[in-house]
């Protein structure tokens, strides 16, 4: 009983041959049954501590688990945040990009008025610069019809020595004068430069006077001789 107390549930009791009933033998049935028991108390702790190391690192996985879908869950508040921010910059953007179009807008209509503006102001100038030549051609064709008259009074001996100074110092005179220089060289030069294919060259024999062709333009007459500028003396 003494080892028994102690934690020795392996002892033997003697007994005799048979001997079923007795207090020994009662003892001994009770300690093989608590070693029995222990025995399977010690097997269900072990399967409980193999249990509870399972669960250990189950808990340990779930941790870890929890831990990255905090951490995968911040990643995706922040990537919200920035979307966000890029949504609100895009809409001021937007805003901008609108304001500056009305604004263009408002210029180009206000350039449209300039420019309509411009053309009728063109146009009111181009109407009175076709009244001013109005006038310069009629005062250009008073001068002519003067100097005309100077030069018939004064072939018979009647004309103002005055009057032909007085004619061409009028300043229409002066630009008439430049006008029909002007015209009469640019016709000498555009005929004098007429292409070679004009002349008559294949039956004309040397030494012969040479013809124009249709297509060549006739030759300019030449200026007045000195005689009858004298009577133009005006506008010449």
């Amino acid at each position: 009983m003494r080892q028994v107390a102690s934690g020795n549930l392996h002892c033997q009791i003697p007994l005799r041959a048979g001997d079923q009933s007795s207090l020994a033998a009662s003892i001994m049935q009770t300690i093989q049954t608590l070693g029995a028991i222990l025995g399977e108390v010690r097997n269900g702790s072990e399967s409980l501590s193999v249990a509870a190391q399972h669960i250990h690192s189950t808990s340990q996985m779930l941790a870890q688990s929890a831990s990255q879908q905090a951490s995968g869950l911040e990643e995706t508040s922040a990537s919200v945040q920035q979307m966000s921010n890029s949504i609100n910059q895009t809409n001021d953007n937007a805003r901008l990009t609108e304001s500056m179009a009305e604004k263009a807008s408002g210029e180009a209509a206000e350039g449209g008025q300039a420019v309509q503006q411009t053309i009728r102001a063109m146009r009111e100038i181009a109407d009175k610069i076709s009244i001013v030549d109005d006038i310069a051609y009629q005062t250009n064709l008073l001068a002519l019809n003067a100097a005309i008259e100077a030069a018939r009074a004064g072939e018979h001996g009647k004309a103002s020595p005055w009057w032909p100074p007085k004619c061409a110092s009028w300043p229409s005179a002066a630009r008439w004068r430049r006008r029909k220089s002007a015209r009469w060289h640019a016709a000498a030069w555009s005929w004098w430069t007429a292409p070679a294919a004009c002349w008559r060259k294949s039956s004309v024999p040397a030494g012969a006077p040479r013809t124009w062709c249709r297509k060549s333009p006739p030759p300019p007459r030449s200026r007045p001789a000195a005689s009858a500028r004298s009577a133009w003396r005006c506008n010449n």
